[in-house]
């Protein structure tokens, strides 16, 4: 094996616009059968039968640099016969190189890819439709890519032998990744040696100082087959000029995971049809998670009156006409994990008083409550008044009685006592109301008090309720279609892969086997409260996705290649 021989080359990418502004003109040709295209929509053409010919598009306000180009397509047919596509590069109006795509038979989606070389710099890019056929169709470009697979092979440039490659363990994913330092500096040309100045200063002049400038570094110990060392950008925007016309150029690194890191922050709607760059995206049929019912158990408990220090008991009186009513309220509420009860002013009423509680859920409801009367305060030297009932009612059932006794000797300590423990099973949104009536016939004075003074523990109402929330279905993701969507929409299609995670089913990449992991899923809170997912979208970044599962999961994360394609690699 000899000695390392290094070879750097210098490539300018056409920083197009994204896919769908791209496409945001109409077409020269006079739009026969199109229209101007939104971000949202691929360009499509409609082609009449024998042999037309339509020019689709005309960029013009994009220029590119002599050299050749692959072209990558995907076009959509509708209709039987042969058609297809040529692309161009034009100065002006000269063709200054072009090449056709492969005859397209029949309808279907067609892939591929065509080098077209630019003789000269290009200030123009046309494509043009042609159909060969007897049959009018409907031609769409799904997808259209186009890669300088040309560049200019320069000298060593300075500050090669002193650049830095090296390993470091990253802080959040666990794996080791590739780190460069250094910068370069570039020099011209003495007619042997060409330290690519030149290239670098006519790439800033014609597309400014955000150009897309590749370098590539390749190493060979034969000098015939040469291996990647490392793939990065010329930063130009902070290139400085010095002595001798040399250009000092950082140097960056210019792959997918570059953009993940930069990326991983931002949160996407994974039902958008256009990535952050605008170009289009799939979007995908999110996993439909049944949700089981569950209970839950509830409890409200309160006293009627709140109790004085020093003991003494509050009393509220109420003077109730004969068939009127007076409202039952619970002053004094200790625990409320129900919610929805109400307080009133506890007085008569001449209609049956507003509801107690509206319950939310359904579910198994017990209800223990107890309140004493008597024509006196607290039933001191008092009797037990007649011709007062309480009530127990649901809805608008019958009215349950409730049960009262007298306790005490009448003029001394009498009062009467109501006492109820019943279960009921209730639907939601049931109302229960809790009152007195008046049956005797006559006007009743008298004062209600809870009878709970002392050391008693008894509340006066205590409701405990097994609540249900009914089996429902929400919209959600598998744990690998959500990364891989999030991926997507950041990074470019197609580059996420995880067989911890991967499942033969999952929509962004199936696999041979599910993985350990597969069968998780994620899902947001408002689509677990009934919310569609068309209503309440699912935005989410990288970061908040992998600081939810990872805690769990214990997941290692970096990129590798599978079949000669980087992609982010999850175990």
């Amino acid at each position: 094996m000899g000695l390392p021989v290094f070879r750097f080359t210098l490539t300018n990418q056409p920083k197009l616009p994204p896919f769908g502004v791209f496409w945001s003109t109409q077409p020269p040709s006079g739009g026969v059968g199109g229209h101007p295209w939104s971000i949202d929509e691929t360009p499509s053409v409609s082609l009449p039968a024998f042999g037309t010919s339509l020019l689709i598009t005309n960029v013009t306000t994009f220029l590119f640099l002599p050299g050749t180009y692959d072209i990558t397509y995907s076009v959509t047919v509708t209709a039987a016969g042969l058609s297809g596509l040529n692309f161009a590069f034009v100065s002006g109006s000269t063709l200054v190189g072009n090449d056709s795509t492969p005859n397209l038979s029949g309808a279907g989606t067609f892939t591929g890819t065509v080098s077209v070389t630019a003789t000269q710099q290009a200030d123009g890019f046309w494509i043009t439709a042609t159909d060969f056929s007897i049959n009018s169709k409907l031609m769409t470009i799904n997808s259209l890519t186009i890669v300088n697979t040309s560049g200019q092979q320069i000298s060593e440039p300075d500050g090669w032998v002193s650049a830095i490659m090296k390993l470091e363990r990253h802080p959040d994913f666990h794996s080791l990744v590739e780190f460069f330092e250094g910068s370069f500096v570039f020099y011209g040309s003495n007619g042997i040696q060409d330290g690519g100045i030149d290239y670098i200063k006519g790439v800033e002049s014609i597309y400014g100082s955000d150009a897309d400038l590749e370098i590539l570094i390749e190493v060979s110990f034969d000098e015939i087959v040469y291996d990647t060392v490392f793939s990065g950008l010329l930063d130009i925007s902070e290139l400085q000029e010095v002595k001798d016309n040399k250009l000092e150029v950082p140097i960056i690194r210019n792959d997918l995971w570059t953009k993940f890191i930069s990326r991983r922050q931002t949160p996407v709607n994974l039902l958008s049809r256009t990535d952050i760059d605008g170009v289009v995206s799939s979007v995908i049929d999110g996993l439909d998670v049944n949700l089981t019912s569950q209970r839950v158990r509830q409890v409200y408990q309160a006293d009627y009156t709140k109790i004085k220090s020093d003991l003494v008991e509050s009393n509220r009186q109420y003077a109730i006409p004969a068939g009127d009513y007076g409202v039952v309220s619970f002053e004094d509420v200790l625990l409320d994990e129900i919610k929805k009860s109400y307080n009133y002013v506890n007085t008569e009423d001449p209609e049956i008083p507003f509801e107690t509680f509206d319950f939310e859920y359904a579910g198994s409801y017990n209800f223990q409550f107890n309140l004493n009367i008597s024509d006196q305060p607290s039933g001191v030297l008092g009797t037990s008044p007649v011709g007062i009932g309480m009530r127990f009612q649901i809805n608008d059932d019958a009215a349950i009685t409730v049960t009262g006794v007298n306790v005490g000797t009448p003029g001394v300590d009498q009062s009467g006592r109501f006492s109820f423990d019943q279960t009921f099973v209730l639907q939601a949104h049931d109302l229960v109301r809790i009152y007195f009536i008046n049956t005797s016939g006559g006007l009743v004075t008298f004062y209600a008090f809870s009878g709970n003074i002392s050391t008693s523990t008894t509340k006066n109402i205590t409701v405990t309720a097994d609540t249900e929330w009914l089996s429902s279905e929400a919209k959600g993701y598998y744990l690998h279609d959500l990364f891989a969507e999030n991926i997507k929409r950041t990074c470019g299609d197609n580059v996420f892969y995880s067989e911890v995670l991967g499942r033969t089913d999952t929509n962004s990449r199936s696999y041979d086997a599910n993985g350990c992991f597969s069968p998780f899923a994620i899902m947001k809170g408002l689509q677990l409260r009934g919310y569609l997912i068309t209503e309440k979208p699912f935005f989410v970044s990288f970061d908040q996705a992998w600081k939810g599962a990872n805690p769990i999961f214990n997941l290692g994360l970096g990129y590798e290649d599978v079949s000669s394609v980087e992609v982010i690699w999850i175990e």
